[in-house]
């Protein structure tokens, strides 16, 4: 049986799984290809027709997913990892950069996913849930038939990703009764 680690321990582990990600130190084959690939990136000319901006874009790329994967810095600092050096690459200007943070279809996510995370909140789904299951009974098809047809429902005035957000602790609790 495994020993459960106190918080000080856990934090002093997690510290170290930190400094591994940001010095991008590992013992893991993944862990020295990216090393390796990067050092290739930043010391090697681009190959081929690539060009320089191209090359650099791509070191950046990795950068940003060996930070995202080992979580060196949280993950919203690691986003915001290509305002600052895209423009300090010359990749692009920083307006450019941030204007593709602004893009519409990121508003709408951001929207959708507020309004399922609010209706968590209310605990709407769990109403939802029980009104479903007053209206449908106890037979697995028709609780799934029931919950199928709220999806659909919601899916009407909510964004697809947020119903889905909202809806997966329905599913879960309809599975395990089955």
């Amino acid at each position: 049986m495994r020993e459960q680690l106190r918080p000080e321990e856990f934090l002093k582990y997690a510290g170290h799984t930190t400094r591994i990600g940001l010095y991008l130190i590992g013992f893991t084959y993944r862990a020295v290809c990216r090393r390796v690939f990067l050092l290739l990136v930043a010391l090697m000319p681009p190959p081929g027709d690539l060009s320089q901006q191209a090359w650099w874009c791509l070191g950046l790329l990795l950068l940003m997913a060996t930070w995202w994967s080992t979580q060196a810095l949280p993950i919203p600092v690691t986003s915001l990892v290509p305002i600052v050096l895209a423009s300090a690459l010359g990749l692009e200007s920083v307006r450019e950069v941030t204007s593709h943070y602004a893009h519409p279809i990121i508003f709408l996510f951001l929207g959708g996913f507020m309004l399922g995370l609010a209706m968590q909140r209310w605990q709407l789904h769990r109403r939802l849930a029980l009104h479903i299951l007053l209206l449908v009974g106890h037979v697995p098809r028709r609780q799934i038939a029931g919950l199928m047809l709220a999806t659909a429902f919601l899916s009407m005035w909510v964004f697809n990703t947020a119903t889905t957000i909202m809806m997966l602790p329905i599913a879960l609790s309809f599975f395990k009764s089955i």
